[in-house]
């Protein structure tokens, strides 16, 4: 069984070698790709709110057990996990905390979901406003019902500017090879399955990376987008399921915490947007 085992973890790292031999192009695209998304969305949206992270997480605020939800909501992936992994490695916050904050603190945040989808993808702000009103509220009520209403405590000291920097320039190149990577796997591997259609390629794209799924969804019609966006914005993807991994794993919080918000999310979402387009 321990070989078997073996066998099993290094066959998906083997085989998208073979395809990055085989098909250095679609991989070499992937990348670059993955590259300018980093650079032109990802890091001018994060990279203010990481370093604004890392400076109020140990930070001793009034109303601190509500900042992970305020800064999930308001930057977006990865920020809420990044947020409730500082605050739980300060003492700012229980474990029990930390992770039902695991649960709705992690969200899609204005800038992307009313600016690049709600003009680019759907080409109706006013359904992506909808959505997004949806995922708050929906955070809101799930944080106030689960999440204990401890008193933060603060246990540690004041991050100065200069680490703060320093730690969100870490965070955003974890962040940025997450997207590397995905934008490459999904490069190789979509083509391999062109009967599929359309549909299926969105949906598939979805599963991996937010972003390029969300571009292939642009070219459904809005009865199809609608939907897919929803469960996409959800979903989040496992790309920004890896960027979340990361700080998570750093303060020893459960996984199974965020997997399970991203899919009740993902439902929510998608239950709305059903909704809405009955409305419409």
């Amino acid at each position: 069984m321990t070989f078997l085992k073996r066998c099993v973890r290094v066959a998906p790292p083997f085989i998208m070698l073979i395809l990055t031999l085989f098909y250095a192009d679609r991989a070499a695209m992937g990348v670059w790709d993955g590259a300018v998304l980093a650079c032109r969305g990802a890091l001018p949206a994060l990279f203010p709110a990481l370093v604004l992270s890392n400076l109020l997480a140990s930070s001793e605020l009034p109303a601190g057990r509500f900042l992970p939800l305020l800064l999930g909501l308001t930057c977006g992936f990865p920020v809420g996990a990044v947020t409730i992994s500082k605050m739980r490695r300060c003492g700012s916050v229980s474990e029990k905390g930390a992770n039902r904050m695991l649960l709705c603190c992690c969200n899609t945040g204005p800038s992307f979901l009313i600016g690049y989808v709600g003009k680019t993808v759907l080409r109706d702000v006013r359904a992506a406003v909808f959505l997004y009103a949806v995922q708050s509220l929906t955070a809101l009520l799930l944080f106030l019902f689960l999440v204990p209403r401890e008193t933060c405590v603060f246990s540690g000291t004041p991050v100065p500017l200069h680490e703060a920097v320093k730690g969100a320039s870490q965070s955003f190149l974890s962040i940025a090879g997450c997207i590397l990577f995905f934008s490459c796997l999904s490069s190789l591997l979509l083509p391999l399955f062109p009967g599929i259609g359309p549909v299926g390629g969105a949906v598939a794209a979805l599963f991996f990376e937010i972003t390029g799924g969300l571009d292939k969804v642009a070219a459904l019609p809005y009865s199809l987008a609608l939907p897919l966006c929803g469960a996409g914005i959800g979903w989040a993807g496992l790309s920004v399921f890896l960027q979340s991994a990361l700080p998570i794993k750093q303060a020893h919080l459960s996984m199974k915490y965020y997997f399970a918000g991203r899919i009740l999310f993902a439902l929510v979402l998608t239950l709305f947007s059903l909704l809405l387009k009955k409305l419409l």
